[in-house]
C-alpha cells in the first residue's frame, strides 16, 4: 500500500454530490475515493461477473481497486481516463439518445442483481468516438424498494424531454437548456414548446402531459403527504417492465434533422479511388502521411470527408461544425463504419464556455479539446470576411487547440464563395491577401509551406512549429 501524497491530489470540482465518495486526480491518474460506509458494497461490485462483463463490453469505464491509500477513504478505485471530455450540449441529438439508451441498459442490467443507478444524467456519460461510455461508477447503488427508478424525473429532464424537442426540430432552444446540468428541460416549458402532433401523440401524453396534469391536481388538493404514505414496495418485475417501457419510448424517437444549409455541400469521392480525388484531397492525404498525427481536430468539418480520411490514416479525430445536419450525418456514418471520430455540434467562433460552480466544474471547450494537427479547410473566408475576424485573430483562435501542425485553406477574394461575403462591406478588404495571411501564421509558427488546393486559386498553408 502507498499513501497518495496530499499535495498531488486534485479533487474534481464536478464530483461533490455523490454520497459514496469523490473523484480526484493524482500525478496524471484518475481515482475515486470510496467512503467507509460504501466500501463493502463497492468491493463486492468489483468482483461481480456482470460488472466485469459491462467493462469488457465497453459500456462502463475500466475500473479496478487501487493499492493507493488516502486517509479519508476506505477504498480507492482507479479509472481509465477518457479524453476529451465532452458534454451533452455539444453532442448531435443522436448521441444524446445513445447516451440515454446506454443509461437505461445499465439500469436494466443492474436491476437483475438488486442494484440501480442513483443518477439519470448525461453528465455521467462520455464518448469514445461514437460509442457512449458510462463513467460514473459511484452512481451504482443498492435498489430502493419504494422506487421504480429514483432518478426518473432527472432522466426525463436531461434525456427524454430534450429528445422530444430535438425531434420537433427545436435545436436552438434545446442546446442552451442542456447546460442547466441540475434541471435540464422543465416539464412545463417542454409542454409549451411542443405543438401539433408532437404534443398529442400517446408517448408525449403519457410521459409529459398526464404527469403535469396529475402533479398540478395533487398540489391543488394538498395530497402530497397522503400519497407518500400510500407508497408500497415495488416488485422487481415491475421495475424491469418500467425501465423497458422507458427505453422503448426513447428508442422510438426519430432525431435525425432533415436537409440543412450545408448538408449537401461537400463532395464525397470514394476513398479507394484516389485517382478521382482533387488536388486538395491528395495534398491533405500527403500531409497526414508525412505528419502522422495521433489526434486531429477538423474545424468546420462539413460532412466530414477529411475527418474520415484522417481517421482512416490512424488518427483520433474530433470533428466540429455548427450545422446540425452535417454533424448528425457524420455521426451516423462514423458509427456505422466504426471510425475513430467524435462529431460535435460546435461553432468554433462561439465555443462552449466553462460553466457550473465557479466556472471550474465543467471546463471550457478549448480547455478540453486538443489536436496534434488542426484542419481548417474552407473556413478562413467565413471568419475573416463574413465574421470580421483579422488573420491574427483567426490564427490565435485555432492555436487554442495547441496543434503542432496547422493546415489552413486560403480562399481568395475572387473565389465565387468568397465574393458575396465582401462585396457589400463598407470597408476596404485589400488586407485580405495570401501574403498577409502567411505573415500572421509566421508570428506563431516556425515554418509554413503553400500548396495548391481546389478549386483553382485556393491555397493550402501547412504551418509547423
Amino acid at each position: 500500500m502507498a499513501l497518495i501524497p496530499p499535495p498531488t491530489i486534485e479533487f474534481d470540482p464536478a464530483s461533490y454530490i455523490d454520497p459514496h465518495g469523490r473523484l480526484f486526480r493524482s500525478e496524471g491518474q484518475l481515482y475515486r475515493g470510496i467512503r467507509p460506509a460504501s466500501a463493502p458494497f463497492f468491493r463486492e461490485l468489483l468482483d461481480d461477473p456482470r460488472f466485469l462483463k459491462l467493462q469488457e463490453e465497453g459500456r462502463i469505464v475500466s475500473t479496478r481497486a487501487s493499492p493507493a491509500e488516502l486517509e479519508e477513504f476506505s477504498l480507492v478505485l482507479s479509472h481509465e481516463n477518457i479524453e476529451p471530455r465532452t458534454y451533452c450540449g455539444e453532442w448531435p441529438p443522436e448521441m444524446l439518445q445513445a447516451a440515454g439508451l446506454l443509461t437505461l441498459d445499465l439500469a436494466l442490467e443492474l436491476a437483475r442483481d438488486d442494484r440501480t443507478l442513483q443518477d439519470g444524467s448525461p453528465y455521467n456519460v462520455l464518448f469514445r468516438a461514437t460509442r457512449p461510455l458510462f463513467v460514473d461508477v459511484g452512481s451504482i447503488c443498492p435498489v430502493e424498494d419504494r422506487w421504480l427508478w429514483r432518478p426518473y424525473q432527472q432522466f426525463c429532464n436531461l434525456f427524454l424531454l430534450p429528445c422530444y424537442l430535438y425531434e420537433a426540430g427545436l435545436h436552438a432552444v434545446t442546446r442552451p437548456l442542456l447546460y442547466d446540468f441540475l434541471r435540464g428541460v422543465p416539464y412545463e416549458l417542454c409542454q409549451r414548446l411542443l405543438t401539433g402532433r408532437a404534443r398529442w401523440r400517446p408517448q408525449t401524453l403519457t410521459r409529459l402531459t398526464l404527469p403535469l396534469a396529475v402533479s398540478g391536481l395533487v398540489r391543488t388538493l394538498g395530497l402530497e403527504e397522503r400519497l407518500k404514505s400510500a407508497v408500497r414496495p415495488v416488485r422487481p418485475s415491475e421495475r424491469l417492465s418500467f425501465l423497458r417501457g422507458l427505453r422503448r419510448d426513447l428508442a422510438a424517437l426519430r432525431l435525425a434533422p432533415g436537409r440543412t444549409e450545408w448538408s449537401d455541400y461537400q463532395r464525397w469521392p470514394a476513398f479507394d479511388q484516389p485517382e478521382s480525388w482533387t488536388s486538395k484531397e491528395r495534398q491533405i492525404q500527403g500531409v497526414l502521411e508525412r505528419v502522422r498525427p495521433a489526434s486531429v481536430v477538423d474545424v468546420a468539418c462539413n460532412l466530414g470527408w477529411h475527418s474520415v480520411l484522417a481517421a482512416r490514416s490512424g488518427a483520433r479525430v474530433v470533428a466540429l461544425d455548427q450545422d446540425e445536419g452535417c454533424v448528425s450525418r457524420l455521426y451516423r456514418r462514423a458509427a456505422r463504419e466504426n471510425l475513430d471520430i467524435l462529431p460535435l455540434r460546435v461553432d468554433v467562433l462561439q465555443p462552449p464556455p466553462a460553466f457550473g460552480w465557479k466556472l471550474v466544474q465543467f471546463p471550457s471547450f478549448f480547455q478540453r479539446v486538443r489536436g496534434d494537427l488542426v484542419l481548417a479547410l474552407a473556413l478562413l473566408h467565413h471568419l475573416a470576411l463574413a465574421q470580421w475576424q483579422s488573420f491574427e485573430r483567426v490564427v490565435e483562435l485555432l492555436d487554442e487547440f495547441q496543434p503542432r501542425t496547422l493546415v489552413l485553406e486560403f480562399v481568395p477574394l475572387e473565389d465565387e464563395r468568397a465574393r458575396p461575403m465582401w462585396q457589400d462591406r463598407p470597408d476596404d478588404v485589400g488586407w485580405y491577401t495570401l501574403e498577409n495571411m502567411l505573415a500572421a501564421v509566421g508570428r506563431r509558427y516556425a515554418r509554413a509551406e503553400v500548396l495548391d488546393s481546389f478549386p483553382a486559386g485556393r491555397r493550402l498553408i501547412v504551418a509547423e512549429r
